[in-house]
């Protein structure tokens, strides 16, 4: 996968979304700072609304925190209570790092039609069952949204 460091969502809260190799999600926050795949840059009006999208489909399970400090993960939360992987940028490992995991990870074929092709449009070549954290030069695959 190809990071992209300089964007124009630098300065602001930026989401998007990748499946794994099992067909899971996962949901990446940038902090405002983050990297992101090359992508999302054509298609940045996809993600503008992605955090609402997915927290208003129904809760499916229980989200286990993996976070230990004691800032707000309320967000997190409850996108790990949809069955999305929740990673979030630290500044401090310059890496996406799991906040917290669904109990059901969900599968990216349940979800509905436009939300799918944005999900599947990357897949993060590995299990985020065992993925604690992304960082730009990872492997991924990258399709087109459409």
């Amino acid at each position: 996968m190809r990071f992209k460091e300089d964007h124009p969502f630098e300065g602001r809260e930026f989401d998007w979304v990748a499946t794994d190799s099992k067909g899971s999600v996962g949901y990446f926050s940038t902090a405002g700072v983050a990297p992101v795949p090359e992508i999302c840059l054509s298609n940045n009006g996809i993600y503008e609304y992605l955090f609402e999208e997915v927290v208003g489909l129904p809760v499916v399970c229980a989200a286990r925190v993996l976070d230990k400090s004691d800032r707000d993960i309320a967000d997190w939360i409850a996108v790990a209570e949809r069955g999305f992987y929740a990673y979030d940028w630290s500044r401090y490992t310059s890496r996406y790092d799991l906040v917290a995991k669904p109990s059901e990870p969900l599968s990216a074929m349940t979800l509905p039609r436009a939300l799918r092709s944005v999900v599947t449009a990357i897949e993060v070549e590995t299990d985020f069952r065992k993925l604690e954290y992304l960082a730009p030069g990872m492997s991924a695959s990258m399709d087109t949204l459409g």
